[in-house]
């Protein structure tokens, strides 16, 4: 399965849809098209993954770098709509410690404007 993503909103913060499976076969991929719009516009960024089906330890690498990059810009990164067992990978992995999850987009927005 491919994964697409899309823009819901352009503003800072960012947000960004995931739908598909976040794997070792696309994570390059997306990684690579996160890393071209960010080359134009770098913001605070909340990833929706509501319809993302599955993320693996590939997914999550593409996370931890854009969090690194983020990071270096004085930008943050969070996720709202996970499914349970992706925000169980999520927890499991660590990767909440560096990407908080928020109950939804207006707390996302408003988390992040204040940054």
């Amino acid at each position: 399965m491919n994964i697409a993503f899309s823009i819901i909103r352009s503003e800072n913060p960012i947000i960004i849809s995931i739908d598909g499976r976040l794997d070792a076969i696309n994570a390059d991929s997306f990684e690579t098209a996160i890393h071209d719009y960010l080359s134009q516009k770098t913001d605070n960024l909340v990833f929706d993954l509501e319809k993302l089906a599955y993320i693996s330890s590939a997914g999550i690498r593409v996370f931890l770098l854009l969090i690194n990059k983020l990071e270096a810009s004085k930008k943050k990164i969070g996720i709202i709509n996970p499914d349970e067992m992706v925000k169980e990978i999520i927890e499991i992995s660590g990767l909440k410690d560096y990407m908080p999850v928020f109950a939804n987009m207006e707390e996302a927005i408003v988390s992040f404007k204040s940054i």
